[in-house]
């Protein structure tokens, strides 16, 4: 998608498509790591440039924000959706509802119990006590 290979030069990031990936092929998915986008193949370029704006948007949580969160990984996507579709609405990119509710169903909670898979030692360090009864 041309519009988003814009978007990535302004922002500095390098955009990886599936085709030119060593990774396993993503569907109706991207990722992010560094200034690396992994865009993958979308049923629907609505969906595939929300999806754009969320990967920027983990570029945009704050350090402490995620520190505040204990690490958890479903409130970090969250943020990272929130964020990002701020700031596509900041360059006059405003989302149907059905893209917005893709994201928000089937994208963030999908990452529903990630926290104990993606942190080692998150039993011991990091899971937060919830439900505190006295």
């Amino acid at each position: 998608m041309k519009e988003i290979e814009e978007l990535a030069k302004k922002l500095g990031y390098k955009i990886i498509y599936n085709q030119e990936s060593e990774c396993e092929p993503l569907y109706n998915d991207s990722s992010t790591a560094g200034d690396t986008i992994w865009i993958g193949e979308y049923d629907c370029k609505e969906f595939e440039l929300i999806s754009f704006f969320h990967e920027h948007g983990h570029s945009l949580i704050s350090k402490n924000f995620i520190k505040k969160s204990h690490y958890n990984t479903l409130l970090i996507e969250i943020e990272a959706w929130n964020c990002g579709i701020k700031f596509a609405m900041s360059l006059g990119y405003y989302f149907s509802d059905e893209a917005i509710k893709w994201a928000y169903s089937k994208k963030v909670m999908s990452y529903v119990g990630h926290d104990s898979r993606e942190c080692s030692n998150w039993e011991n360090n990091y899971k937060p006590l919830l439900w505190i009864h006295k």
